[in-house]
């Protein structure tokens, strides 16, 4: 029932045409169709990396290390599943939209890609996060995992605040293997904190995609000479002229997306802003093929 509530059949059509294609080799411990960069037996020598903390201390390559005083890890080249782990904000900015709230979209989209996922024999997980709330389901293969997942979905309720940071962290200790790693929110969080809560995902060389969730209204104010504007996450109001605020409203606006924009490229992340008049199925652009 929550699978038909959010992947109608004319959707489900556009997705049946893709499938899950990471853009980064990954380790994972189930056989499938990608390529890890793991340790094991009858596996071809890949290259060299820099040893992380949370890394195995055994994998470190102890001879490089008398050499160069440098801890490294020999990584291998062999067979592996993938997974993909979906962190979607369901705080109460997410509520804002009409017909569509940027909430709405999100899971939609969480929906399709999940879907996508599991039918091209990958895991998935999702964790869903505000201030207050928080579910996690670790990566899993089977239909019977993928229903739960679409229950979730189905059931999460935007509210509280924006804590991007935070779930961040508190995932970073949930993951023990490499993945992709999308995040589906409006990313109302100062960019420098949350890249420094991405440091760690970059640093174990995962796939990452910040897909940002924008409503058309957000581009523009309304029109009107004193509008009532509303906090979504706090509540607090204030009225003001929209015209007065439009232009540094816009500077402010395209400021985020390009400081976004920006520190993406610089650590090799997939970063895109989407609209929810947009198809739902094009969001999963640069993950599927």
């Amino acid at each position: 029932m929550a699978r038909t509530q959010l992947l109608p059949t004319e959707l489900l059509r556009e997705l049946e045409k893709l499938r899950f294609a990471p853009r980064t080799r990954v380790e994972g411990q189930h056989a499938g169709r990608h390529m890890s960069p793991t340790r094991g037996s009858s596996t071809e020598f890949r290259d060299y990396r820099a040893y992380v903390p949370g890394d195995d201390p055994a994998r470190v390559d102890w001879r490089v290390y008398a050499r160069n005083d440098r801890h490294v890890i020999r990584t291998y080249e062999q067979e592996s599943q993938t997974g993909c782990v979906i962190l979607l904000d369901c705080s109460a900015s997410m509520n804002f939209g009409e017909s569509l709230t940027k909430h709405d979209f999100a899971v939609r989209a969480a929906a399709s890609l999940a879907h996508v996922v599991q039918h091209s024999q990958d895991q998935v997980g999702l964790f869903a996060f505000n201030d207050h709330h928080r579910e996690w389901h670790a990566p899993g293969g089977s239909a019977r995992h993928l229903d739960n997942l679409m229950h979730a979905l189905a059931s999460i309720r935007p509210e509280g605040v924006t804590d991007l940071p935070d779930a961040l962290r508190r995932l970073t200790g949930l993951l023990n293997r490499r993945c992709t790693l999308v995040v589906l929110s409006d990313f109302y969080c100062p960019p420098a904190e949350c890249f420094s809560a991405l440091n760690p995902f970059v640093s174990r060389g995962m796939d990452l995609h910040l897909v940002h969730v924008l409503d058309p209204r957000e581009r523009d104010l309304p029109e009107g000479d004193l509008i009532a504007f509303s906090d979504l996450e706090t509540g607090e109001k204030l009225r003001a002229d929209p015209r007065a605020l439009q232009s540094d409203y816009q500077k402010v606006l395209d400021d985020h997306h390009r400081a976004y924009r920006q520190l993406s490229m610089r650590r090799g992340i997939h970063y895109r802003v989407v609209q929810t008049l947009q198809p739902v199925f094009q969001t999963l652009e640069g993950l599927t093929q």
